[in-house]
């Protein structure tokens, strides 16, 4: 099956929280489907300042406030120019969370690619992944 073919792994689900902001520019979103299960979307050109403060906060609120091990997958498909301020409020959304057992991330973008892997060297817990591997890793998850 093509990647223009596939099933969203997410199709029918639906998230108990969802959290979406966007300008003329950009959007960000982060939502938790269930417990442990967090995904976050970026795309567009994204700036430091309000709105990345806002679903960073709300990243880092559901990753630390869960009381059991957290996966995030962060689908970046489509993110393509972001301030360095944005990566560092991301990464620092997600550093210091004993819960936060892998981050799966996908990118299409080859400067977001090489910010996350910046990012990987202070969170362990991050993967860079082509979109195959990222939807069955989902997939998986949802289906456990």
């Amino acid at each position: 099956m093509s990647s223009s073919q596939r099933a969203d792994p997410l199709r029918g689900i639906s998230p108990i929280t969802d959290d979406r902001v966007e300008d003329a520019q950009g959007s960000q979103r982060v939502a938790m489907y269930r417990q442990g299960l967090v995904v976050v979307w970026i795309q567009g050109t994204v700036r430091a300042g309000p709105n990345t403060n806002q679903i960073a906060d709300r990243l880092s609120h559901l990753v630390g406030g869960s009381p059991r091990d957290v996966h995030v997958f962060m689908d970046l498909a489509g993110f393509r120019q972001y301030d360095s301020d944005v990566r560092v409020r991301y990464t620092n959304a997600l550093v210091n969370h004993p819960q936060l057992k892998r981050i799966v991330v996908f990118a299409d973008s080859r400067i977001v690619r090489m910010g996350a892997s910046v990012a990987s060297m202070v969170l362990p817990q991050l993967r860079l992944v082509e979109r195959p591997t990222f939807e069955r890793e989902l997939e998986e998850l949802i289906n456990s």
